[in-house]
């Protein structure tokens, strides 16, 4: 990631990527529509008024990538609508809001259960044909229902916050605190100076692009507030404040990349002393070993490869990087505390496990946040996979944490389970930033927008990709809604 303030332009590559991603979603939009008017009424319809069989003209291949695009659109809808809410809250207070608060938890339940099935289309279990084409139809017509229920608000919320009567005012504002978190980049540039000099680059590979995206996004919000001030010069009330949106949309990303950048080194500091902690607690669990199963050759082999981790932990301690191998030792400690467990008395055995799991479940949590946090940043490069594995592991962690105290057994496996998925989700979600990034260097003659006339440092972000994916303004004012149908 090139470091800078000055904004970057989107390769032409990535610009034709728009164009086909926005004419997939047109195209599977209009025959959505066409094939819920030729079935309204039917006795057997689903809730959205669409069957299996309304996706009959498409191969299964395409329309998996449909509903991996309509995945993808809703969770950017939902994650901008939670900002456009926060905005709101922050204006007119939670009781002014509750409605839209309401609406916006109602949406999340059948998104996450899209993300559900897109793992089961992902896991190593395949399905039949038919098994396929109706999960991948059931993940559209889901997303498709959301952003109906979503868009089904938007007059109301444009009303209450009264945006185009305000947007001279909005504009300045957003100018003003751009202004402002610009100059919190340069610290945090120091901040991560100083971080490299104790930890390995991959301890820091969450936060160390932050200011340089940061830089790209204030860059964006300048060229944007410019663009809504002269659409107000011209009396363009509404383009005004789509740019005034786009700016809040981006600040809000600036912020918490920053903010991710000053609680690196107390993240970090955290990770160490947990890490000490692990690397005690499984040096007493191979103590243990000996003690209950001294002639078990499988336990004697896993404690002789569960002390090679405990070596290699205590050498990465000093200058290594603590979250990746908290991160190992972890999951090492959960397999091994998986074999001992025939071994232990119930009650030991269950007050073990509860202890592990508090530790698992915390990290798996700071950990999902963390990924969460890189991906919504970036969101115009994360891709549906990234999105369903971050999506299944906060789904297992909190199932982990419901079972905590009833099952702890299954519980454990569920808080595993998390922390593999989550780990994937980082692992994809820096693999598609980077083969975005990639595609950017490819052209070396970058100007300071795009064709489609969205600033450069906005693209990774998916602000004004979302904009056009959801056609410019659908949902609460364009800002707060859908756009997760096809």
């Amino acid at each position: 990631m090139t470091k800078g303030t000055g904004a970057t332009s989107v390769p032409l590559v990535t610009v034709i990527v728009v164009f086909v991603v926005v004419a997939v979603l047109v195209t599977l939009v209009w025959s959505l529509r066409q094939s819920a008017g030729r079935r309204r009424g039917a006795a057997s319809a689903g809730a959205s008024g669409l069957h299996a069989d309304a996706f009959a003209a498409f191969t299964t291949a395409s329309l998996n990538t449909r509903a991996s695009a309509a995945l993808v659109a809703i969770d950017d809808a939902v994650k901008t609508s939670e900002q456009e809410l926060g905005f709101a809250e922050a204006q007119f207070g939670l009781e002014a809001t509750a409605t839209f608060r309401t609406a916006l938890a109602t949406a999340k339940t059948p998104v996450a259960r899209a993300f559900t099935i897109r793992q089961q289309l992902d896991d190593a279990f395949p399905e039949t044909d038919l098994q396929a084409r109706a999960m991948a139809a059931e993940i559209i017509r889901t997303c498709t229902q959301v952003g109906q229920d979503l868009d089904s608000h938007t007059q109301e919320f444009d009303a209450l916050r009264d945006l185009q009567s305000r947007a001279p005012e909005l504009l300045d504002e957003v100018a003003q605190r751009a202004a402002d978190i610009s100059k919190r980049v340069p610290a945090a540039r120091t901040a991560l100076d100083d971080l490299s000099a104790s930890y390995p680059a991959t301890a820091l590979a969450s936060v160390s692009g932050n200011p340089d995206q940061v830089a790209r996004l204030t860059a964006g919000i300048s060229a944007t507030v410019a663009s809504g001030l002269a659409a107000l010069a011209t009396g363009d009330r509404e383009v005004a404040v789509t740019a005034a949106r786009s700016g809040e949309a981006a600040l809000a990303q600036a912020v918490s990349l920053l903010d991710a950048v000053d609680h690196a080194e107390s993240a970090l500091a955290a990770a160490c002393r947990q890490l000490g902690e692990t690397i005690a607690s499984l040096s007493s669990d191979v103590i243990e070993a000996a003690r209950l199963a001294p002639s078990d050759p499988v336990v004697n082999a896993q404690a002789a490869t569960v002390t090679a981790a405990l070596l290699r932990a205590q050498q990465e301690r000093t200058g290594g990087d603590p979250l990746g191998t908290l991160r190992t030792l972890t999951r090492t400690q959960a397999e091994f505390g998986a074999s001992l467990a025939p071994f232990r008395a119930r009650a030991a055995h269950d007050e073990h496990v509860r202890k592990r799991l508090e530790e698992m479940i915390a990290h798996a949590s700071a950990q999902i946040d963390a990924v969460g946090a890189y991906i919504d940043s970036r969101r115009g490069a994360v891709g549906p996979e990234a999105r369903t594995r971050l999506s299944e592991a906060a789904r297992h962690t909190e199932q982990a944490q419901e079972l905590a105290t009833t099952d702890p057994d299954r519980a454990l496996a569920e808080a595993t389970q998390g922390g593999h998925l989550v780990d994937s989700a980082q692992v994809l979600a820096q693999q598609d930033v980077a083969d975005f990034e990639q595609r950017q260097r490819q052209d070396t003659g970058r100007p300071a927008v795009d064709s489609l006339g969205n600033p450069v440092g906005m693209v990774l972000g998916g602000i004004l990709i979302d904009q056009l994916l959801r056609g410019g303004g659908r949902g609460f004012g364009g800002g707060f809604g859908g756009g997760g149908g096809c």
